[in-house]
């Protein structure tokens, strides 16, 4: 996952088998600026949002079923979002009209679940899969309703209104699970991936499938619109990461320098760049026009299993100061090391490691604005970042199964989640209101512990207060942050 800063600065964000995410700076060496600790279990999926004030924040989604949302600037977690049953997969991010976050996110339980990362709060649970929900992505319908899609394994591709929880497309084609999802064109194209190793364009409107790209050997674990959608990149089991012509399905690029699964792609397009994240415990900055490694960051002890931007609208984050220097564009990351990181993908430097997941962090995804991110684990949970001031706010429990996968909904104010228990649930992270379908959902509010300074020694902090939800509220874990150059 990538993000820019105000200042221009591109991050990547990496999510690890490590349980760790690390923010990178992608141009000036490569360096981990922040490594992201807290999840219990792998991380596979991270996300960029940003406050209405512009406050960059970076969310997880693990295998200890929760996501966490983390201020990468500062390191710390911001809270821990739980409510999915099963392992958390994927996670992304939307704003609502009033600019409002929302995170959704998709799980090993089935379900998607929609989230408010402010508030911590679930909206609603999107059941109708008949497997495990590996993916979700964000787009608003063209009358600007907020609308997610989600990948299943049960080999199809679900459009669903994120406000009224109803299904509005289902999308079949793919000879085996589906593995990742994102729009394209505004949401009027949606590219999937797939254990079939292609990748399948689908016209929203007409519900048929345009474009089948074919080309990996393994499973396509992740694909991302480049450029606006002109490209678009695929990760694949295959150790690749290809480019491809996203009107004609031709293929531009194959990059190869990956030694293992290559769990997640993102974009940088303000700068123009590519992030991969492996399960080789790595995150790779591309240059994907010239076919080029511009860096490779290191940092996660195990593998990453998610990588997203930081960036408020436009590409641009609120630029922050740590250590005497400015940062914007930032990129998170979570693993199997129960970590989210947080790196400037400029210089390669980690500038957070945020801690309190207790499982795999399998998703991360940023909210509206860039001031916090929604992370979701294997361990039930999702958890809100503050990425600015660098401590969870929130932590989430749907008490259903992991946290497969987590988006911001379009609109704002609201978070979507995926799962194992099959259904799509969502949160509303500013009201601390309940969607009537979010039922055994359970809310941390603030995430205690420490926060991270940025020399990296950690100095004591209690977590923030905040609405109550709508379920039972859990007193504030507290995780250790860590913060590395």
């Amino acid at each position: 996952m990538c993000f820019t800063l105000d200042t221009g600065k591109p991050r990547a964000v990496s999510a690890s088998h490590d349980k760790t995410l690390k923010v990178w700076d992608p141009v000036r060496g490569g360096a981990a600026v922040v490594t992201l600790e807290g999840h219990r279990a792998p991380v596979h999926r991270a996300a960029y949002f940003a406050t209405a004030d512009e406050r960059a924040r970076v969310v997880s989604a693990s295998d200890d079923r929760t996501l966490k949302v983390w201020d990468p600037i500062r390191g710390e977690e911001l809270c821990s979002l739980e409510g999915h049953i099963n392992w958390v997969y994927d996670v992304t991010c939307f704003a609502t009209a009033d600019g409002s976050p929302r995170v959704v996110s998709g799980s090993y339980d089935k379900t998607l679940k929609v989230w408010d990362p402010l508030r911590g709060v679930e909206l609603a649970s999107l059941e109708g899969h008949a497997s495990t929900v590996h993916a979700v992505a964000c787009f608003a319908a063209a009358d600007g309703r907020p609308q997610a899609v989600s990948a299943s394994n049960d080999k199809t591709v679900k459009v669903w209104d994120a406000r009224s929880g109803g299904c509005a497309l289902t999308l079949e084609g793919h000879g085996n699970a589906v593995r990742c999802v994102c729009s394209l064109d505004g949401g009027a194209r949606i590219a999937s991936g797939s254990e079939d190793h292609t990748v399948r364009i689908w016209d929203v409107q007409t519900a048929m499938c345009q474009l089948t790209l074919t080309g990996h050997t393994h499973t396509v674990r992740s694909v991302c619109a480049l450029e606006g959608g002109v490209k678009i990149a695929s990760g694949s089991d295959d150790r690749t990461v290809r480019i491809w012509e996203a009107k004609t399905g031709k293929i531009i690029f194959t990059l190869q320098r990956h030694s293992m699964s290559v769990r997640s792609v993102c974009a940088l397009d303000s700068i123009k760049l590519l992030a991969s994240g492996s399960e080789d415990k790595t995150v790779r900055v591309w240059d994907h026009a010239t076919n080029r490694c511009l860096l490779t960051l290191k940092g996660h002890v195990y593998g990453v299993n998610a990588v997203c931007p930081i960036e408020a609208e436009e590409g641009k984050a609120k630029e922050v100061v740590i250590d005497g220097e400015k940062y914007s564009t930032r990129l998170a990351s979570g693993g199997e090391d129960r970590t989210v990181r947080v790196w400037d993908p400029i210089s390669g430097k980690a500038l957070f490691t945020f801690k309190g997941h207790t499982d795999s962090v399998n998703t991360v995804c940023c909210l509206e604005g860039g001031v916090r991110i929604a992370s979701g684990s294997t361990d039930d949970t999702v958890r809100v970042w503050d990425v600015e001031v660098g401590v969870c706010v929130l932590t989430l429990k749907a008490n259903t199964g992991n946290m497969l996968s987590v988006c911001s909904l379009v609109g704002g104010g609201r978070l979507a989640s995926g799962n194992k228990d099959f259904a799509v649930r969502v949160w509303d992270v500013q009201t601390g209101s309940g969607h009537p379908s979010a039922a055994g959902g359970t809310v941390e509010r603030g995430g205690g512990g420490h926060q991270a300074s940025p020399g990296g020694t950690p100095r004591g902090q209690t977590g923030n207060g905040g609405a109550k939800p709508a379920g039972k509220v859990m007193p504030a874990r507290k995780p250790a942050i860590e913060a590395k150059k």
